[in-house]
């Protein structure tokens, strides 16, 4: 959790009641905005004195805007931005707003203080960064709360019922706090079908296997670069694999390739910095498909069902 805070002094008209309050930075660590929402906390600390030699009560309003005006967004340089948003209650249903602009909800506690006595207290704030982001790159977001975007007004008056409403002004001092998240790399990977050469007849010429456009499907953080290389049971780096027949008694090789030219497709030196002999492709955030070939050289073999299992390995 970062560190970082200011103090708030405000006095009343009605009452001599003094409140200062700081609030702690809120830390969301590692975001995944392909995936559900990320959810974090930080803590508001406040204390108030009566300096009045008889009881008074206080409705005291804590304001949070946005910077700039604008929908709750960090940023990471002038435009990447990535959405959140902050709540007063656990179940992140009631957001925690300003009294004076926006959704008109601040943070609202009623006190009562004994004659020269203190108040003192805390607040959880709910922060949550919404989830399927899908387009934001990854890096380090941050938004900083300063001047003009917080507030806390003390509505104060003699005895022990607090006034039904919040002040309407509010002094130039603020609690100041920051916002942070790293956005990190994410890629997901499914499969659909099987790359099937279907019912062919026993020949020795080569037979061709063209699989659907999305086969396999990949889906990576926007502007991240992978390298996808398949590696066959056998574990032949070049994608020399081997099918099986049901009693594994008979086997057909095959070659996998990454296009209708025969180039190969394998796992030799595929790595997140090198394309090996694998493909090459850059995130959009949205799945990418891609279409596998396989050729087969000699079909002259023992009538049967003939299988084998591919790894796909996303390297980014």
């Amino acid at each position: 959790m970062l560190l970082g805070f200011s103090l708030l002094g405000i006095n009343t008209a009605n009452a001599a009641i003094n409140c200062t309050s700081t609030m702690s930075d809120i830390s969301f660590g590692n975001v995944y905005p392909q995936s559900t929402q990320t959810d974090s906390t930080a803590t508001l600390s406040y204390k108030c004195t009566n300096d009045e030699s008889r009881t008074a009560s206080a409705k005291v309003c804590f304001s949070i805007g946005s910077p700039g005006g604008t929908s709750r967004q960090m940023q990471n340089g002038a435009a990447n931005k990535l959405n959140y948003e902050f709540f007063q209650d656990p179940s992140r249903s009631i957001v925690w707003g300003s009294q004076f602009f926006g959704s008109k909800t601040p943070l609202v506690e009623d006190i009562t203080i004994p004659a020269n006595g203190v108040f003192s207290d805390t607040a959880i704030i709910y922060g949550r960064v919404t989830g399927n982001q899908v387009f934001v790159i990854p890096g380090t977001y941050t938004s900083s709360y300063g001047k003009g975007d917080t507030a806390v007004t003390v509505n104060g008056q003699r005895g022990n019922t607090a006034p039904r409403s919040c002040a309407t002004k509010t002094q130039a001092d603020q609690f100041d706090f920051r916002v942070q998240a790293r956005v990190i790399d994410e890629c997901k990977i499914t499969t659909i079908g099987a790359l099937d050469f279907g019912s062919i007849m026993s020949a020795s010429t080569p037979t061709t296997a063209i699989s659907s456009a999305n086969l396999i499907n990949v889906t990576c953080s926007k502007d991240v670069p992978y390298n996808i290389g398949l590696s066959t049971s056998n574990g032949n780096v070049d994608g020399l694999g081997v099918m099986k027949n049901s009693a594994n008694t008979a086997t057909v090789p095959y070659q996998l390739q990454s296009d209708s030219n025969g180039t190969l497709w394998g796992n030799k030196d595929v790595t997140s910095t090198n394309v090996g002999n694998g493909v090459t492709r850059i995130g959009t955030g949205l799945a990418k498909g891609e279409t596998v070939f396989a050729t087969v050289n000699n079909t002259d073999v023992k009538p049967d069902t003939y299988s084998d299992t591919v790894t796909v390995h996303v390297n980014y």
